[in-house]
């Protein structure tokens, strides 16, 4: 574990440096994966479209993490969790909330995290003002 903290995670863009704290175990804060999270130019990206997951990690860092940003977004629509994609949606959002958190995987250049972060938007945007009736 040590040398793989020290060695292959630095050399990596998708992984953010992972810091022990008190208790031994491994994780990093909300504000850690914030501050951290840095898009990086990936040559081998290979995720078609413009990359949005910078814009999401930052705007998330504003709203405390995916799992908050959920819960606001639920209460915004008067959304429960029978509604058509709240349920994904809020397992996107603990997942993306893990991946950073736990996992160490820098959201902003992590191309399946990409792709989870895209799903979230449009599940969004099927709920927001913008979408066309349906």
């Amino acid at each position: 574990m040590e040398a793989f903290d020290v060695a292959e995670s630095h050399a990596d863009a998708r992984l953010l440096k992972r810091s022990f704290q008190k208790m031994q175990v491994a994780d990093r804060s909300r504000k850690d994966v914030a501050v951290a999270s840095e898009e990086v130019a990936i040559s081998t990206w290979g995720v078609p479209g413009p990359r949005t997951a910078p814009w999401c990690v930052k705007y998330l860092r504003k709203n405390s993490g995916g799992q908050a940003h959920h819960r606001t977004w639920r209460m915004h629509y008067g959304l429960s969790e029978d509604d058509w994609g709240v349920s994904e949606h809020s397992m996107l959002s603990k997942a993306l909330d893990r991946f950073a958190e736990v996992d160490g995987y820098d959201l902003a250049n992590s191309g399946g995290d990409e792709i989870l972060l895209r799903r979230a938007q449009l599940i969004e945007y099927s709920r927001s003002e913008k979408a066309p009736a349906g």
